[in-house]
């Protein structure tokens, strides 16, 4: 048992209480210090909210556009394609055009050079085409948006491809004046081979009568 009459002991306890209160009062201003000093920081309802806006914010600016060239021939079920940028390739005279555009997007159709189409299209839609008969080529350009797609001097065809692709005559091997010069000399062959057996068939009757008149 401490003895209070002892000034020593009796001064330990004040110093222990003041040097513990020193202590925890250094602790709480560091803690202080270090939530001040800390950046503020989202909560997840927060940084959960803002993540999804960002993407949103991605799609919506990303446009997306196609487009597919087909042709027909009236009477037949079969349909020819191009691909872009593809040149020389077989299409029908009936023009399909189809555009594509997640939304709404402008667009321009070139048959030759020449404007026969434009718009704007927000999803899919059918522009149709009729090349003039007699056009054996065709160049194809369709502006959409900021993309553009080329067909460049396809050919053209009013017949089926089976007729178009199948077995063709043989080229001729004379021409319509050699072959019209041919029966006129053949013509005149003929009638001087007339006209010489005429002649040798009198001289034979001539000369046969000659000797039966000297026989008698």
């Amino acid at each position: 048992m401490d003895d209070p009459f002892n000034p020593i002991k009796a001064a330990q306890g004040p110093e222990k209480m003041r040097y513990s209160l020193i202590l925890m009062t250094l602790l709480i201003i560091s803690m202080a210090s270090l939530v001040l000093a800390a950046p503020p920081s989202l909560t997840p309802s927060h940084a959960g909210s803002r993540v999804p806006e960002n993407e949103q914010a991605q799609a919506s600016q990303a446009n997306i556009t196609c487009v597919f060239l087909s042709s027909s021939l009236p009477g037949q079920s079969q349909f020819l394609t191009v691909s872009d940028n593809v040149s020389g390739a077989l299409l029908y005279p009936d023009l399909s055009i189809r555009l594509i555009s997640s939304s709404s997007t402008p667009y321009r159709i070139y048959v030759n050079g020449k404007e026969v189409s434009s718009g704007n299209v927000s999803g899919i839609r059918d522009v149709g085409y009729n090349i003039s008969s007699g056009t054996s080529k065709v160049s194809i350009t369709v502006q959409l948006g900021q993309k553009s797609w080329n067909y460049p001097n396809e050919l053209v065809s009013s017949m089926p491809v089976s007729k178009y692709y199948g077995p063709r005559p043989p080229v001729a091997q004379y021409t319509y004046f050699q072959y019209e010069e041919a029966i006129v000399k053949g013509f005149v062959a003929a009638l001087f081979g007339v006209a010489i057996a005429m002649f040798s068939g009198r001289r034979f009757i001539l000369e046969k009568e000659k000797r039966e008149a000297i026989f008698i």
